[in-house]
């Protein structure tokens, strides 16, 4: 997230480092990137660098009233996995440290869940398509590794294929109530719903048609979020994947429909290499998925009580751009 959390200072962060991870704390900066975690640089007595990365559970939650245990389980479950990949084998794969009693991930209070990478030096990418075509292959070629792996899924759930909070995103299209007043963007996203409810109504339908005959027996270990921005080209292991808060077991095509859209012959490319068809019907459905989560995202932040900051004009301006989009 841009904007640190009101609810979770950097002393407490450094102290929960210390106690967890026995790290000698010293410096600590939130770190304004990316949009889902609260991230910051920290630095030991010896100087060297390390990224701690504090999760939100409410605002992972798949409905608005799940118990957090139930986000802070799959997130434990995501970031163990990555461990595992990591101590398989898989160089490229950033993953967490773990703590003096080998967890991945601690609980912060109630709502927080704070794990810590090792600091990576090299060069990081914004969000976006991907300019180099070479930077590109080889993600493609580490995604081909990881659905290749047969092991390290002990702790790794599987998707349901169900887009986050879509109960709740459904509820506001059928009746988006009284214009909404409960921040600076909420009346404008209140029309913006209201506004474009039957089409945003019909895409939740067609993924979920989408996805109705999916084949199980095809899932494979997926990252989840293989963008350009999750990426860094490093001197000593090339291109490495970074945010592995995102795994599940699931098709290959959650890994794939933004790359294949960005090269049709990657598909060619994937489908020699494993020996896999992709189907069209799920690279449609992810792709849809993923807009349709943002969506989701965005109607619940912004209905809620918001200021004007970084963080919710990035999620107005994600709003008006994922439903006024056609597809």
């Amino acid at each position: 997230m841009f904007t640190p959390p009101e609810d979770l200072a950097d002393a407490e962060v450094a102290a929960a480092l210390i106690w967890g991870w026995d790290l000698d704390v010293e410096g600590i900066m939130h770190a304004p990137v990316g949009f889902g975690s609260h991230h910051w640089w920290v630095r030991d007595a010896s100087g060297r660098r390390w990224f701690a990365t504090a999760d939100d559970l409410r605002t992972r939650r798949r409905h608005h009233d799940e118990p957090l245990d139930a986000p802070f389980a799959r997130l434990r479950a995501a970031l163990a996995t990555a461990a595992s990949l990591h101590g398989a084998g898989l160089r490229w794969v950033v993953a967490p440290v773990r703590s003096d009693d080998g967890s991945v991930v601690l609980r912060l209070h109630e709502s927080f869940a704070l794990a810590l990478h090792p600091g990576v030096e090299g060069d990081t990418f914004g969000w976006g398509p991907y300019e180099d075509a070479a930077h590109r292959d080889a993600v493609v070629n580490r995604l081909v590794e990881l659905h290749a792996m047969e092991g390290c899924r002990d702790d790794v759930m599987e998707d349901d294929l169900t887009v986050p909070l879509a109960d709740e995103l459904r509820t506001h299209l059928d009746d988006p109530g009284p214009r909404w007043g409960a921040g600076p963007f909420a009346a404008d996203a209140w029309e913006l719903v209201r506004d474009h409810a039957d089409t945003v109504r019909a895409l939740l339908d067609r993924y979920d048609a989408l996805v109705a005959g999916a084949d199980r027996t095809r899932f494979v270990l997926t990252h989840g979020e293989p963008h350009r921005g999750n990426t860094m080209v490093t001197p000593d292991d090339g291109v490495v994947l970074v945010d592995w808060d995102t795994v599940l077991l699931a098709p290959p095509e959650r890994d794939l429909w933004r790359v294949v859209g960005e090269d049709p012959a990657i598909r060619g490319r994937y489908e020699g290499g494993t020996g896999v068809a992709l189907d069209d019907a799920l690279l449609e459905a992810h792709a849809l998925r993923w807009d349709l989560a943002d969506v989701a995202v965005y109607v619940r932040d912004l209905h809620a009580p918001h200021v004007d900051d970084e963080d919710t004009r990035t999620a107005w301006a994600g709003l008006r751009a994922a439903v006024t989009a056609t597809r």
